[in-house]
């Protein structure tokens, strides 16, 4: 009886976090999503201006998503992921994430997806993104590194190291 009480937790554990892909509609009712009016308007324009060629051609009709901010201190707070696959481009603004002496991990996996971050700050720490292979990353400000490493990842690294990974098995 245990056994199977464990495997339906874990199958519904696994269901929440992977989704098939979602239309337009389907996203829009799961998400509240921005428009050109929101207040993050101006930092999503730099991210698109960082990518040379994005989808989101049309200002009248671009609508993105909000990730919230995090904050992971000691080891304690949580992780950034993004298990939600569309089956069309999708614009997704991360908030600012703080990482103090800890390990942070960005989960970002999916293959529409056109992730822009505010900024991510390490102080002591590790911040590590997981992108899928298509997935598109970029930031609104420039990268700050002080006696650390920072390989190809966006934001502030203090005594730290930052890494991005993408999963391209075929």
């Amino acid at each position: 009886m245990k056994a199977t009480t464990i495997l339906l937790f874990a199958n519904l554990f696994w269901m929440s976090n992977v989704s098939a892909d979602l239309n337009q509609r389907q996203y829009s009712k799961r998400y509240n999503m921005q428009s050109t009016s929101s207040p993050y308007w101006s930092d999503v324009r730099r991210c698109l201006g960082a990518w040379r060629n994005h989808p989101f051609r049309n200002k009248a009709s671009i609508r993105f998503r909000l990730m919230g901010a995090k904050v992971r201190v000691f080891g304690l707070g949580d992780n950034i992921s993004d298990y939600t696959n569309t089956s069309y481009p999708q614009l997704i603004y991360i908030k600012p994430a703080v990482n103090v002496m800890s390990k942070t991990t960005y989960v970002l996996k999916n293959p529409n997806g056109w992730y822009c971050f505010e900024s991510k700050v390490n102080v002591m720490g590790k911040s590590i993104i997981r992108a899928g292979c298509k997935t598109h990353i970029a930031t609104t400000k420039g990268d700050v590194v002080v006696l650390g490493r920072d390989r190809n990842t966006q934001g502030t690294t203090v005594l730290g190291k930052s890494l991005i990974y993408r999963d391209c098995k075929h």
